[in-house]
Order: structure tokens, then C-alpha cells, then sequence
């Protein structure tokens, strides 16, 4: 089955934490949309899971093993990607942590975790991946 549109044919799509929930969505509909898709996540299992169900309906991608957290994994697959894929057209920075607990209770681990997942994620996608797009 060809992918529903071509609107996006031959984007090359890297979507951060999508082995499951909202990335997992959106990668969904981006293939849908014609994009070939990076599934980039540090759950390696799930993001495999995920690509195959794409390549089901005949479009195109890949798992990708990423912890946004560590700008060199960031290159590492941003490398990967461009290889495989070609050049990265759009970048979708999903990936996303917290736990839910009362603020009195945290801990600054879990706030460091948070941060480093949450903000420096995106920086960190974002500096591998900017410069290749510009």
C-alpha cells in the first residue's frame, strides 16, 4: 500500500521519542504524508516496532537509537540519518520526560533528568540537526 499523500514525498523526517505515544503518532502521519521517517528514540525495541508498522504501508524508515540527552548521540544520529535517509528536511523534537509527584516531594535528580531531557533534548537536536537544514 503507497503512503495516503505525497505532500511531503521524499522529505526525510527525523521525529525524537517516537517508539510510542505523540512521536509515534506523528511519524505515523508524516509517512502517511509521503516523508521518509527516522525514528529516532532511546527505547531501540520500540522504535524498531514502530518503523516496521510504516514500512507496512509501503513508505520508508528506519529506528534509530538516540538519548537526546547526549548532544554526540544527537550527531551520532543525525550521521546516521543522512546516510541512510538522505538529508534531513524536518526535525521533531517530541522527546519528552517527568514523573508525577508533588514538587515538594522531588528530588534535584529528578529535576536534573528532566532537564536534561526536556530542554537540553532540544538543544541539543537542535545544534546536530539545525546546521544540516540551513
Amino acid at each position: 500500500m503507497e503512503p495516503q499523500s505525497i505532500r511531503l514525498k521524499d522529505k526525510v523526517a527525523i521525529v525524537t521519542g517516537a517508539a510510542q505515544g505523540i512521536g509515534r503518532a506523528i511519524a505515523m502521519r508524516l509517512a502517511s504524508e509521503g516523508a521518509k521517517l527516522a525514528i529516532a528514540d532511546i527505547d531501540i525495541e520500540g522504535a524498531t516496532r514502530t518503523a516496521e508498522e510504516i514500512k507496512k504501508t509501503g513508505a520508508v524508515a528506519i529506528a534509530v537509537k538516540l538519548d537526546v540527552s547526549r548532544l554526540q548521540d544527537a550527531t551520532d544520529a543525525a550521521d546516521r540519518v543522512e546516510r541512510e535517509l538522505g538529508p534531513i528536511d524536518i526535525l521533531v523534537n517530541n522527546a519528552g520526560w517527568d514523573i508525577v509527584e508533588p514538587f515538594v516531594d522531588s528530588a534535584p535528580e529528578t529535576w536534573d533528568k528532566i532537564i536534561a531531557i526536556n530542554y537540553r533534548g532540544v538543544l541539543n537536536c537542535c545544534k546536530a540537526i539545525a546546521p544540516r537544514m540551513q
